[in-house]
């Protein structure tokens, strides 16, 4: 006799193989958001550090990217930002494409970071 996977043995390994994907693909975007966060924290580190340099060196907050000792970094993916004055600043990471389009990092005077 030709022994042959009955319907239920099908569904049920199916149904596993679908949960280990799903397993998978929630710890693939936890991993990715947090890659894409500790990109724009070190390129929000150099921001902060210029800016400090900037108001040690000329006792101003810089006006623009061109008072400080780095270009724009903002590209594609990402829009960087600074606002503030020379006793409290922040500088701002705006994702601009997906995944995680508007996800926001930002770093203040003290060196503090936030997400949301």
């Amino acid at each position: 006799m030709r022994r042959s996977f009955t319907l239920i043995e099908i569904i049920v390994t199916i149904i596993i193989i679908l949960i280990l994907v799903g397993i998978g693909f929630s710890i693939y975007r936890t991993q990715l958001k947090k890659a894409l966060i500790a990109s724009a924290k070190a390129v929000l580190h150099q921001i902060r550090a210029s800016i400090l340099r900037c108001i040690e060196d000329k006792e101003t907050f810089p006006t623009g990217w061109q008072d400080l000792d780095i270009s724009n970094p903002s590209n594609q993916d990402w829009n960087y930002t600074f606002s503030g004055n020379v006793n409290s600043f922040t500088v701002t990471a705006i994702k601009q494409r997906s995944p995680y389009q508007n996800l926001h990092v930002q770093i203040n005077k003290e060196g503090l970071i936030t997400v949301y």
